[in-house]
């Protein structure tokens, strides 16, 4: 019996061994990988490749306020942001001028729908209209309270004849 122990042991310690020393092998072969990662350069890291970039980008913003909605655009923005900032010309002002534009076109087009949905009689698409033009308008200081006002009473009005 104490013979069949000692096979088993001694096989069970041969499994281990092995596990223990793949896990080592295998680790030490991710750091490696992991190293040559870091090691590689992009080429985007010119000065030349990063300004590049930050036309592109640039270029892509302006197109996507002018034909563009909301959310391409202030993806659009924070791309050219992130790419400026990698090339040491990020302009804050500037920056904030594109993101005043995005938010007023939205909220444009907010108003718009708003009143579409106020003309169909779609009290909850108004009243998601009616929070996102609160949203979008606080963002950059252009909230108005009588309109928002406005907004609610013209969404009561449409409950109240639904429901008579």
């Amino acid at each position: 019996m104490t013979n069949k122990i000692n096979k088993l042991f001694m096989k069970s310690s041969v499994f281990i061994f092995w596990v223990i020393i793949s896990l080592i092998i295998l680790t030490a072969k991710a750091e490696a990988d992991t190293e040559k990662l870091g090691k590689i350069d992009a080429p985007w890291k010119t000065e030349a490749e990063l300004q590049k970039r930050v036309a592109d980008s640039l270029w892509r913003l302006e197109k996507a306020i002018r034909r563009d909605g909301f959310p391409s655009a202030i993806c659009a923005l924070n791309i050219w942001r992130c790419n400026a900032t990698d090339a040491g010309i990020f302009d804050r002002g500037q920056y904030d001028e594109f993101k005043r534009q995005i938010y007023q076109k939205s909220i444009a087009e907010t108003l718009a729908w708003f009143e579409v949905c106020i003309e169909e009689g779609w009290t909850r698409d108004a009243d998601f209209w009616h929070r996102v033009y609160y949203v979008r308008a606080n963002e950059i200081g252009k909230f108005d309270q009588t309109k928002y006002d406005k907004m609610m009473v013209k969404i009561k009005k449409i409950k109240k004849r639904k429901k008579k």
